[in-house]
């Protein structure tokens, strides 16, 4: 165009401004939790009039339209739900990564603890024994009551005075749940 010119004085009005489709910018993180606890997640998004909505293994969680998203107490048939949020305004959505829960249980004590013979004699040889479940990995500490202490599962003792003693038995595993029983003698 030789001789004539182009004003682009008001170009920049121009341009439509579109609000943004939210954007998270903070992934919820895989939970472990241990049976009967409570744990959350939670995400972090931008952009304007952000809705939420918590989903359980595909599924909508009915009420749960906030950022944070608790579970107020886990149980062991939850254990590898999986948990996504989306998070929507009038321009978009966005969905999270899926999450992982994890339910761990303490160790288990099938039957209560066993001294036998019991009663026993002062100086007299007890065998106490204690069944439980997923022994793996699991420490196991008895506490006879008269300041002494065993660390297996199935062990002797005798009390060297006479008197009536509680034995308690923890047991605690590699995560560091733990349960215990006891037994008058």
């Amino acid at each position: 165009l030789i001789g004539r010119y182009v004003s682009v004085r008001n170009a920049t009005s121009l341009v439509k401004h579109v609000p943004p489709s939210p954007v998270i910018v903070t992934q919820p993180s895989d939970l472990a939790l241990t049976e009967l606890t409570t744990g959350a997640f939670t995400v972090a998004a931008t952009g304007p009039s952000l809705h939420y909505q918590w989903q359980r293994n595909g599924a909508n969680i009915p009420a749960a339209t906030a950022p944070d998203f608790t579970i107020s107490a886990a149980l062991l048939s939850d254990d590898g739900t999986v948990y996504r949020c989306t998070v929507s305004n009038p321009f978009g959505s966005a969905s999270t990564q899926p999450m992982l829960l994890t339910v761990n249980a303490p160790p288990q004590i099938l039957s209560a603890p066993v001294a036998t013979p019991n009663p026993a004699l002062t100086r007299q040889v007890l065998q106490f024994q204690i069944t439980a479940i997923d022994a793996q990995d699991i420490s196991v500490v008895w506490d006879f009551g008269d300041n002494t202490h065993g660390t297996v599962a199935n062990v002797t003792h005798v009390y060297q005075t006479a008197g009536t003693f509680i034995a308690t038995v923890s047991m605690s595993d590699a995560l560091g749940l733990s349960t215990y029983a006891s037994v008058n003698v």
